[in-house]
């Protein structure tokens, strides 16, 4: 079985036909201290976003949102496992959703949403933004 290889060198962006809700992926968007075991993981977008898609150039830019989404937050949880050893304090640890990936070590909550511009960013420190992601909110 031979190896992929998906190079994401633009900025992918879907909108859900149902709830006009635009979803995007660019690798610079991604906060840079997602590896800190306190940090939650990327919000996936709705499983039905590619299906919904009716042309060719839609379709696959949900398929890149939804893959590189899930191959982000994938390398983030297998680094956690390894690297994440020491429980997080008690008002770290958050848990909205069951999962396999979950452990006292680390954050498996998917609460970090992408934005498209530095605008849609909440102000720094803020509820919404208490990390001061440049190019994604906390949505939970």
């Amino acid at each position: 079985e031979g190896s992929q290889l998906l190079h994401a060198a633009q900025h992918y962006k879907a909108t859900h036909p149902k709830t006009k809700e635009l979803w995007n992926f660019h690798k610079g968007h991604i906060p840079g201290q997602i590896l800190d075991c306190d940090q939650p993981l990327v919000v996936p977008p709705p499983d039905d976003l590619f299906n919904l898609q009716t042309d060719n150039r839609d379709k696959r830019a949900a398929y890149m949102v939804c893959w590189m989404t899930f191959v982000v937050n994938r390398a983030v949880v297998d680094y956690r496992k390894k690297y994440c050893s020491t429980a997080l304090p008690q008002n770290k640890i958050r848990k909205h959703e069951t999962s396999i990936d979950q452990s006292d070590n680390y954050n498996s909550d998917k609460c970090i949403r992408l934005v498209v511009t530095r605008d849609q960013a909440p102000k720094c420190g803020s509820d919404g933004n208490p990390d001061c992601y440049p190019l994604a909110k906390r949505v939970c």
